[in-house]
């Protein structure tokens, strides 16, 4: 404590925070005694190509992980047997195409929200199905990997459905919206975007930034160096949609998915070393993030 007045600092408005245990703590709801598959949640996944089912895989577990009460998988024939081995849990939708997604999963009222992008490449089909998707107005929506490439080279960045979060690495958000001179100005830059879009842009990396429509920002506290491996965004993915399925706001869905995605990573570090960790260790620490929030 260096003497700062404690009212002059509640009463001061800010435009950006950091994200701790405390805050988390807050939002996550306990859940009740008597509550079953259909109060929490039933999400649909659409993921997977042919060489790169893993994304899909990985995103599908840490949604179930994250505590969605059903979990559907759209995902090209050529991924069942992979996925229903793999994942036991999740229904599978099957599109008719057999190397990537192509045609429109059908009726969407039953989803309570929706996850796109894990490993589905960039066929021109797929991009066809991603601009119907796009149309999509009253279901929560997260856009990542090549459902976000493929926004960036088409230019369709103006029809992201607002409420939408996209969750882009450095390299994707400069794609998206132009490089940036410094993380500073990658900052100014999302916060702009944000609110002239309506959308939530999660910048993935050390301290993940979250830009909402409202202008706030806020930083995050978890994580490490042994997180930057292949598959870690895609299980981010998966958690944020998990917890939009179950109703969270898209505010607390965004803090709070990626403060567990930060503090799974930090668990698995312990465990494996920064240099040992992978995204499968990620998702077999979801669940003890959970105990830790409610005990510590």
């Amino acid at each position: 404590d260096i003497g700062l007045s404690k009212a002059f600092y509640h009463q001061t408005p800010a435009a950006y925070e950091l994200t701790g245990l405390e805050d988390i703590r807050k939002m996550i709801r306990p859940r009740k005694k008597f509550a079953h598959k259909g109060q929490l949640g039933t999400a649909l996944l659409m993921g997977g190509s042919r060489g790169l089912m893993g994304a899909a895989i990985l995103a599908a577990r840490a949604c179930l992980r994250s505590g969605a009460g059903k979990l559907i998988c759209r995902i090209p024939a050529c991924g069942l047997d992979l996925l229903q081995v793999a994942v036991p849990e999740a229904i599978c939708s099957v599109d008719a195409n057999q190397d990537f997604l192509a045609n429109h999963p059908g009726k969407l009222g039953a989803y309570n929200a929706i996850g796109i992008g894990p490993g589905i490449g960039k066929e021109n089909y797929t991009r066809d199905l991603l601009q119907q998707m796009l149309q999509v107005r009253d279901i929560p929506m997260v856009l990542d990997a090549d459902a976000l490439n493929i926004i960036a080279e088409e230019g369709w960045q103006e029809q992201i459905p607002r409420g939408s979060v996209i969750t882009p690495h450095v390299g994707e958000f400069s794609r998206l919206f132009g490089t940036s001179g410094d993380h500073f100005e990658r900052i100014s830059r999302a916060r702009e975007f944000s609110t002239r879009l309506g959308i939530f842009i999660l910048v993935k990396g050390q301290n993940s930034y979250l830009s909402t429509p409202g202008g706030m920002g806020y930083f995050n506290s978890t994580g490490n160096p042994g997180m930057a491996k292949a598959g870690s965004g895609d299980v981010l993915t998966g958690m944020l949609t998990g917890l939009l399925a179950q109703k969270y706001s898209v505010d607390e869905a965004c803090r709070i998915s990626v403060f567990l995605h930060g503090m799974a990573g930090d668990m698995a570090k312990m465990e494996h070393s920064e240099f040992g960790v992978i995204a499968s260790d990620l998702i077999e620490k979801i669940g003890f993030c959970y105990l830790k929030v409610f005990t510590i």
